[in-house]
């Protein structure tokens, strides 16, 4: 399996960000908190899900009681699928 860093995922992630959410470059980091820090609606967090499993070619799946908070969690829980979808 060819396995997917977290800097990949976190590198697309960011390029989703910018381009598909309208979140400015300069405030995405590993940590950043979608909605406090990057201002993310309920669309933008859509949009960012929709992106990510259209990219990836999978499903999210996340946890609607406890879905990710910052990009970080958002990569642990791609990693995650990827795994899940290789075995």
């Amino acid at each position: 399996m060819n396995e997917t860093s977290d800097n990949q995922i976190f590198r697309q992630i960011k390029k989703i960000l910018v381009t598909e959410c309208e979140v400015d470059e300069k405030k995405i980091e590993l940590n950043s908190h979608l909605q406090n820090e990057l201002n993310m609606d309920s669309l933008a967090l859509l949009t960012l899900a929709v992106a990510v499993e259209n990219h990836y070619q999978l499903s999210l799946e996340e946890n609607p009681e406890n879905p990710p908070q910052n990009i970080l969690e958002v990569v642990h829980l791609i990693q995650n699928r990827l795994k899940e979808k290789a075995s």
